[in-house]
């Protein structure tokens, strides 16, 4: 309703608004469709679907994560860190503190 007040009278609203609306808290554009036509507006039913192309390809597509890269640090680094930066090196024993009660 908000992104519909700021639409001129028989505006259109953009397919990536009634897209956002969908995506974002799930509101169905069949229903869209409907308020608007209710309010003499449209939507553009094309650009709608090409955003809903766009976020399935983005879906496909997934995370990219293998093409990380590990972070390196050579020693003359870590000493900086260390004793010119006093950087406290990460304490990793929590992440091994496990026990059957599901506790740490």
């Amino acid at each position: 309703d908000k992104r519909c007040k700021k639409l001129p009278p028989k505006g259109t609203l953009s397919g990536e608004d009634a897209f956002r609306m969908y995506d974002t808290y799930g509101f169905p554009i069949d229903l869209t469709l409907l308020m608007c036509e209710e309010k003499g507006l449209s939507v553009d039913e094309k650009g709608y679907e090409a955003e809903m192309e766009a976020a399935r390809q983005k879906a496909r597509d997934g995370g990219h994560f293998g093409d990380l890269k590990a972070i390196e640090l050579l020693a003359e680094q870590t000493d900086a860190l260390r004793n010119k930066m006093n950087v406290a090196p990460t304490d990793d024993a929590p992440k091994y503190e496990w026990t059957s009660m599901g506790e740490g």
